[in-house]
């Protein structure tokens, strides 16, 4: 059956469905690119390096993956939160798809 586009609609929900999951899939990478970001400036502000995160059950390598963007659980990042002394809130403030369209204000 056809609905004014002259595609049927199993089509039209597919190519909808590749559509958003393609936008997930963005903000899901600038998600975890911009929360690696600010993992790592706090663990610096904190005057930890990557080597002194073995002492909390991490491995300099999986360390070196959370900074570089790679997805994390929420238990990992409340157990970050809790060695660098901050709250999952203000960590992940900002990151939103909402602050992905928004553009930057530059002075």
């Amino acid at each position: 059956m056809y609905h004014g586009l002259n595609i049927p609609w199993s089509i039209q929900n597919e190519n909808r469905t590749r559509t958003l999951l393609a936008k997930n899939t963005e903000i899901e990478h600038k998600f975890f690119a911009g929360l690696g970001q600010r993992v790592q400036a706090l663990r610096k502000r904190c005057g930890y390096s990557q080597e002194d995160m073995i002492s909390f059950g991490y491995t300099v390598r999986y360390w070196q993956r959370i900074e570089a963007g790679k997805p994390i659980t929420l238990r990992t990042l409340l157990r970050i939160c809790g060695i660098l002394g901050t709250t999952a809130e203000s960590l992940v403030r900002g990151l939103g798809p909402e602050a992905v369209k928004r553009p930057v204000k530059r002075p």
